[in-house]
């Protein structure tokens, strides 16, 4: 049960990442690459204030969630 818990939370993690990455790349209209390239959510910025807060809120329970199956992985 453990295991498929574990495996479980990686999977929702990475859909969380991908939803990160989707919304970064409609923020920055594409420019992900070259010179003009954007490669960092910069807090001070509009733009990316809503996907920063959303990063905040989903991982502290994902990281939460991470620490309890870690710690009963070891026997905690």
């Amino acid at each position: 049960m453990w295991a498929l818990a574990l495996v479980g939370l990686v999977l929702v993690s990475l859909g969380v990442e991908v939803a990160y990455a989707a919304l970064f790349h409609r923020a920055v209209e594409g420019r992900t690459t070259g010179e003009d390239g954007v490669w960092f959510a910069d807090a001070e910025q509009e733009r990316f204030r809503r996907i920063n807060r959303l990063t905040l809120a989903l991982n502290v329970p994902l990281y939460v969630g991470l620490a309890v199956l870690l710690a009963m992985g070891i026997g905690g």
